[in-house]
């Protein structure tokens, strides 16, 4: 299994919309942490948004676990990041 690693390269997911699409397909913690390759605590942490960052190789692992097949459908996963107003706005 991998676990969480520092590196340079990665992407910023959205956990919250990883988790609602697992939860889709009726599928718990553990098993769809095993479809990914990753342990249930690391993928806790990405559906918590306590991790918003995984690597180019776990964002592949997770959008092929979802069935996500195409840069389309991979983009649902993508974090946006917020726009804030400016003060006075």
């Amino acid at each position: 299994m991998i676990q969480p690693a520092l590196e340079s390269a990665s992407v910023d997911i959205d956990g919250s919309e990883v988790r609602r699409l697992r939860k889709g397909m009726c599928l718990n913690l553990q098993p769809f942490a095993e479809r990914c390759g990753i342990s249930p605590g690391y993928l806790s942490h990405i559906e918590l948004m306590r991790r918003t960052k995984v690597s180019p190789q776990v964002f592949g692992q997770i959008c092929e676990a979802l069935g996500l097949d195409n840069k389309k459908k991979r983009a649902q996963i993508v974090r946006r990041p917020h726009k804030s107003k400016a003060v006075g706005e």
